[in-house]
């Protein structure tokens, strides 16, 4: 979506991350009819809505729908406040937070390092990321640049659970990620 178009259509804050709808020109559509309609009932109104993308997953998001097609907000609060996204890289929300928009919970990072900073997996079992038990002993991993990469195998569920912190620690995880599950 160009940027001079998002800046015509939408007004965005970024200490709060909200958007309202700006009175569109004409030019936005393509009837004088449509332009009256959408403008009397949506200008001056918040702009977007929350979602869940995937029911199995405890995570929300907001899109807003411009011209029939979905947008993520997170994305358009990026754009306008810094311009285009380059390419192989995300916006990541850095508190873990997919509705929280405000500008300085926003941060750009390569889609490879975009994991580093996730939330604890709901079906986790063992109460610590990468770790699981195998019969009678504790096995720790970790996944770099989508490879599994084993940590050993341990008699204690605290031995795994360390192992597995020292290698996030390591590998660039994030403070966030690494005491999930403590």
């Amino acid at each position: 979506m160009d940027l001079a178009y998002l800046n015509e259509a939408l007004d965005y804050n970024p200490e709060n991350g909200s958007f309202v709808w700006k009175h569109r020109p004409r030019h936005h559509f393509d009837s004088d009819r449509a332009w009256w309609q959408w403008n009397g009932r949506y200008a001056g109104t918040k702009a977007g809505t929350t979602y869940k993308p995937n029911p199995k997953f405890d995570y929300t998001r907001t899109k807003i729908i411009i011209n029939k097609k979905m947008h993520f907000a997170h994305r358009i609060a990026w754009r306008m406040a810094f311009g285009e996204i380059p390419q192989g890289h995300s916006i990541d929300h850095i508190d873990g937070d997919a509705t929280n928009n405000s500008i300085i919970n926003l941060r750009l990072v390569k889609h490879s390092e975009n994991h580093k900073n996730r939330g604890f997996p709901k079906n986790n079992t063992s109460g610590a990321v990468g770790v699981k038990k195998v019969k009678n002993r504790w096995r720790a991993r970790i996944k770099i640049d989508q490879k599994e990469i084993s940590l050993g195998s341990y008699e204690t569920f605290e031995e795994a659970k360390l192992a597995r912190e020292r290698a996030a620690k390591e590998y660039g995880f994030t403070e966030r990620h690494i005491k999930i599950g403590a």
